[in-house]
């Protein structure tokens, strides 16, 4: 059972004693478990912000990564894999090297230990790609995560210029 005192909540369980069939007492324990219901709350509330960060990464029409320190894909959006011409994703990006691009972000993010960007070719299709990343600090030495996001710059001048060209 649950039993609210002022703001705090507590959970009791109560149990007979018997002796020779019958009964002679009961104990009972109360518990406050207001910290725990309060984490509980917490961690919902966390739970929908983490599934809406997944839903903003998915809806955006940039390519969106999320890498660990060694380059293992940990998220990638939709936009990640029809802007590289991908089936399938990677399990590191630095696959991609070689074949798709020639820069390797993660490289640069060791070296220079901060955000990076430049522009790079997608050797399967021919865009022009702007690519930015940053390490995600855990303090000012150590980062776990990188994330990266990649523009088609080569899709914004053929839209600039459908739009341009319809508006007149």
């Amino acid at each position: 059972n649950k039993y609210y005192v002022g703001r705090r909540k507590f959970i009791s369980n109560r149990t007979p004693i018997f002796k020779q069939g019958k009964v002679v007492g009961a104990v009972g324990v109360f518990q406050d478990i207001s910290e725990i219901e309060k984490m509980s709350n917490e961690l919902q509330t966390v739970k929908q912000l983490i599934q809406d960060f997944h839903s903003i990464i998915d809806f955006s029409s940039e390519a969106m990564l999320i890498l660990d320190k060694y380059g293992g894909l940990v998220k990638a959006n939709q936009a990640f894999k029809r802007m590289m011409g991908l089936d399938e994703l990677p399990q590191y990006y630095q696959q991609l090297v070689g074949d798709y691009v020639d820069h390797c972000i993660v490289s640069a993010i060791e070296k220079e230990k901060r955000s990076v960007s430049f522009i790079d070719k997608n050797k399967k299709n021919g865009n022009l790609l702007y690519i930015r990343a940053a390490p995600l600090q855990c303090n000012e030495e150590i980062y776990e995560k990188i994330v990266v996001s990649i523009k088609n710059r080569s899709s914004d001048k053929r839209e600039h210029h459908q739009l341009y060209s319809k508006s007149y």
